[in-house]
């Protein structure tokens, strides 16, 4: 990282920042993403990008970070915490001992071996928590509508639809992010599905459980218990559900151990240093997710395509319509999405205008209404021994009516 760039680790926003470092409690809004007249790349210190407005840094070309792995570990480790807490009554139990009474009897838990653990969400966070939860022989069923069916066998666990997930668990544990297409997933319909005397753990998003359903579900003995790190508004004033004795609460602690603040600390840092010094976005979440080694491979044509995006903002004219890549030779073996990407993130911090139409999809490619051409990378098979050798790729660029050919790396020698 040069000297010249800045990162700002302040809120308000400094209008010279090139990078914003944000915790889970700072709003990163429209505002202060328009605020920042250099902004690059705004960093979450965490896994969830929620209190960061996606859509407007998206639109502005600013690439959003988190740190997905960095403090998994230690939120599974909370999810399993509640979930021993919830069958031996911990909490309770505690607080009847320092109150002078001595009740074993009333505190009958609960064995969790040989029960059904439901998982909500199979990323980082759900396969670690799942695997805990294998160990301490349980059975585990996931639904996550995002991950192959191989991928839960592979872990030992069993695929399901979430209302037969819901339906057979006598634990059910949440752990997918917070969006449009999950708020409220667990409502008054899904809650009723739930075996009687389930528990329900949430140590992910508060806007995923309906929870005047679930203080419903928990009042009239439906479900016995559940334990909740997070809530749909924190801090929780008033809330209902911290009037229930069966409801173990913590206040969002999932990241809260020494070891992943340390860890999400220095991999925050380290990210915005690469991206800022070299474009490397391997974390960004509104650009394509690519394997190490995808990444690793077309590292060195994405600062390639960054620029030629740059160029192209430069010389346009008109707002952006289409935007077309195309890859030959050993380009063409490439992942073309990262490229396609980097392209997009140098077009669009080129300040080039683009069309005002808006996608709901958190992607550079589609959250600007920008039309961007999929990669079709010549077959190698098919192509002339000579161009296997030559890494070369083209940009076309459409803007009102007419289409040019605005960069190219193409080349016409042969041997």
């Amino acid at each position: 990282m040069n000297t010249h760039q800045k990162i700002l680790i302040a809120d308000p926003i400094n209008a010279q920042g090139e990078a914003i470092l944000s915790g889970s409690n700072t709003k990163v809004t429209k505002a202060v993403i328009a605020a920042g007249q250099r902004l690059k790349a705004i960093s979450r210190a965490g896994i969830g990008v929620d209190n960061i407005d996606l859509a407007a840094a998206t639109e502005q070309g600013i690439v959003v970070f988190n740190t997905p792995d960095s403090n998994a570990t230690t939120t599974a480790e909370l999810a399993l915490a509640h979930m021993f807490s919830l069958s031996r009554h911990l909490p309770q139990a505690d607080r009847s001992l320092r109150s002078g009474a001595w009740q074993p009897a009333r505190y009958v838990g609960s064995e969790i071996t040989g029960k059904t653990e439901g998982v909500i969400g199979f990323g980082t966070i759900g396969r670690i928590f799942s695997r805990r939860c294998l160990g301490l022989k349980m059975n585990v069923t996931v639904y996550d509508p995002f991950v192959t069916k191989e991928a839960v066998q592979e872990a030992g666990a069993v695929v399901a639809d979430l209302d037969e997930l819901l339906e057979k668990s006598d634990y059910v544990s949440l752990h997918c992010p917070l969006m449009d297409s999950t708020r409220n997933l667990v409502n008054a319909e899904r809650l009723a599905l739930m075996k009687p005397g389930a528990r329900l753990i949430n140590c992910a998003r508060g806007g995923l459980v309906d929870e005047a359903a679930l203080f419903d579900a928990l009042k009239s003995g439906h479900l016995a218990r559940a334990a909740l790190d997070v809530f749909a508004v924190e801090p929780p004033a008033n809330n209902p559900m911290l009037t229930l004795d069966t409801v173990v609460v913590t206040p969002h602690l999932g990241a809260s151990t020494d070891e992943a603040q340390s860890a999400v600390s220095v991999k925050i840092a380290e990210d915005m240093a690469m991206f800022l010094a070299t474009g490397t976005a391997q974390n960004a979440v509104n650009l394509p997710r690519l394997t190490s080694e995808q990444f690793d491979r077309s590292r060195p044509y994405q600062a390639l395509a960054r620029a030629l995006g740059g160029f192209l903002a430069a010389i346009v004219t008109k707002p952006v319509s289409c935007l077309e890549v195309s890859l030959y030779g050993r380009a063409a073996e490439c992942d073309p999405r990262s490229i396609t990407g980097q392209a997009l993130v140098g077009l669009m911090a080129g300040g080039s205008r683009l069309p005002s139409t808006r996608s709901t999809r958190p992607t550079l490619r589609s959250g600007t209404g920008l039309q961007c051409a999929k990669c079709a990378p010549n077959n190698p098979a098919t192509m002339p021994p000579w161009l296997k050798f030559v890494r070369a790729w083209r940009i076309h660029c459409s803007a009102g009516a007419s289409r040019a050919l605005c960069a190219s790396t193409t080349t016409t020698w042969k041997p």
